[in-house]
């Protein structure tokens, strides 16, 4: 149930992708990890159940993405700390990316994500497209287009 949602989610991401290139630039997208790309079912603060699987819809927009010349990047609440420990199920799950934000010690999840994004700002990169899971991941801009994923009324994260 969980994935045929999150594809009706993604249906407008595709030609907005396709669209959005056409303009030019210097294009990316930001992903969640949790119950984005990968289905993890996070119960904060527990962590990550044993099994993990691959989002193939949201894999299908990075794979689109990249095709098209876009970055992708990775941005989640998740301490820095535990940040490497999710690049093995990334790369297994079939996703390529560009960059990997986390968020510091002391930092609020929704301060964090909007500081990555403006990071990747930074770097010279329009975030055309944040999807997302979790309403935190929305505040504070430095994205054209935000992609809100089911979660269920907060049951996913």
């Amino acid at each position: 149930m969980w994935l045929r949602d999150v594809s009706r989610s993604l249906r407008a991401v595709h030609p907005y992708l396709a669209a959005r290139a056409r303009q030019g630039g210097r294009l990316a997208i930001v992903l969640g990890i949790d119950n984005v790309a990968l289905a993890t079912h996070y119960d904060w603060p527990k962590g990550v159940r044993p099994t993990l699987s691959v989002a193939r819809p949201t894999l299908s927009v990075a794979r689109q993405a990249r095709a098209l010349g876009m970055a992708v990047f990775f941005v989640t609440g998740r301490p820095n700390r535990e940040v490497r420990r999710l690049v093995g199920p990334l790369r297994r799950a079939g996703f390529e990316w560009n960059g990997l934000c986390g968020r510091p010690r002391g930092v609020r999840v929704r301060v964090a994500k909007q500081r990555c994004r403006q990071a990747i700002s930074a770097r010279g990169y329009t975030v055309t497209a944040n999807i997302s899971s979790h309403q935190l991941a929305f505040y504070g801009g430095y994205y054209e287009r935000g992609f809100m994923l089911p979660n269920y009324g907060g049951r996913l994260t």
